[in-house]
């Protein structure tokens, strides 16, 4: 037979709440059994540590553009993907003005051509 569970005393201070909880169980004064499983969205949500490797120098174009932004460059890694999802219809950092980006690569437009006894030139073409 459970017996009825205690008033929560008023507390006047945040350190006075802290002190009581310290010395007391809540199971006296909560009936958990009728307790209800909640979701909170809006709490800061928990981070997961994943491993992604990555070239070198993709890692320090990202801290360069990091350095530019002045954040540091795992929080510039975390904000590129969330921006993406928040509004998948923009476009991305890869693909600005319709002209193809790769990591690591100038543009199309920018890129030189190498030809084997030849100077290098800069391509005309943009796509």
């Amino acid at each position: 037979m459970s017996r009825k569970p205690d008033p929560v005393p008023h507390f006047s201070t945040e350190a006075e709440e802290r002190t009581y909880w310290e010395h007391h169980d809540s199971a006296d004064h909560i009936d958990w059994r009728k307790a209800a499983k909640v979701r909170l969205p809006n709490l800061k949500p928990s981070s997961t540590s994943i491993s992604l490797r990555l070239p070198n120098s993709l890692l320090e174009q990202i801290k360069v553009a990091a350095a530019k932004r002045d954040v540091p460059y795992q929080s510039l890694i975390k904000i590129w993907p969330a921006r993406r999802s928040i509004h998948p219809e923009r476009s991305d950092d890869l693909v600005a003005n319709r002209r193809v980006f790769a990591p690591g690569r100038a543009p199309i437009h920018l890129q030189r051509e190498k030809h084997a006894g030849r100077p290098a030139r800069i391509l005309s073409r943009t796509r």
